[in-house]
């Protein structure tokens, strides 16, 4: 299990306090919540990229300390994170940029690569420059590399973006066989849609604070629905309120 503890992060304009978050193996984790509502802080921080300032990381139970070389290459060896920005080695082609990922984490799993580049359909791309491919496969190649790896842990930020319906239908068949394989998955989206089928736990936050946590089945008997989308509006119900509120009266003022 991966376990973040935000007790405080503070920034000029902006904190988040007392969040916590789990990701337990064989389920996935929803990490929900608006533009600035601290989601890519507590992912940064999970990863080790941001400092916090109270609270700490545990990997199955073990506190990790990104400044020692022993405590971190264990967590980099279990722990595979696909960003939201497609940040890829560009000189590179996909099959040089595979072989780099395989022989980097000692993967020897060619029929398992052969698979993943024909599922995600970027076979007639691979002998081209990462450069020149559309951003859709540059996410496909981005997507590959990480599962190549057979993680026990995947982190995804907005998995969607950049793919086509196919492919999006394609990624969360693969997540939910990764997740009914034992890998724990955390994921981060804006997509309610694509979410809704995939969730075993859910956290929403909002400006920093936690105002959802619960195991979908729980969700399930509170709400009386799986809707995310219904789930969000009511758990941020003053908020929306207002916003209708506003909608139906500037709309017919300026109508």
């Amino acid at each position: 299990m991966i376990e973040i503890n935000i007790i405080q992060k503070k920034y000029p304009d902006f904190s988040i306090e007392d969040v916590s978050l789990s990701v337990f193996p064989g389920e996935i984790t929803l990490l929900l919540g608006h533009n600035g509502s601290g989601k890519t802080t507590i992912i940064r921080s999970l990863l080790g990229l941001v400092h916090l300032d109270l609270g700490n990381i545990k990997l199955d139970n073990i506190e990790i300390n990104f400044q020692n070389y022993n405590s971190y290459k264990k967590f980099k060896s279990d722990i595979r994170f696909i960003p939201d920005e497609d940040v890829l080695f560009d000189y590179l082609t996909p099959v040089e940029y595979f072989q780099l990922v395989t022989i980097s984490n000692n993967i020897d799993s060619p029929d398992f690569l052969d698979f993943l580049i024909n599922v995600f359909d970027i076979s007639k791309y691979t002998k081209q420059l990462i450069s020149t491919l559309s951003h859709g496969n540059r996410k496909k190649v981005q997507i590959i590399g990480q599962i190549l790896c057979k993680p026990k842990y995947l982190i995804i930020d907005e998995p969607t973006n950049g793919l086509d319906p196919d492919m999006i239908i394609i990624l969360k068949q693969i997540i939910l066989k990764l997740r009914d394989l034992g890998t724990g998955i955390l994921i981060s989206t804006h997509d309610l849609r694509f979410a809704e089928n995939l969730m075993n736990n859910v956290t929403i936050i909002r400006n920093g604070k936690i105002i959802l946590q619960d195991k979908s089945d729980n969700l399930l008997k509170e709400y009386r629905t799986c809707n995310l989308e219904d789930i969000y509006k009511k758990i941020n119900n003053d908020y929306y309120n207002f916003i209708e509120e506003l909608i139906e009266n500037e709309m017919v003022k300026h109508s």
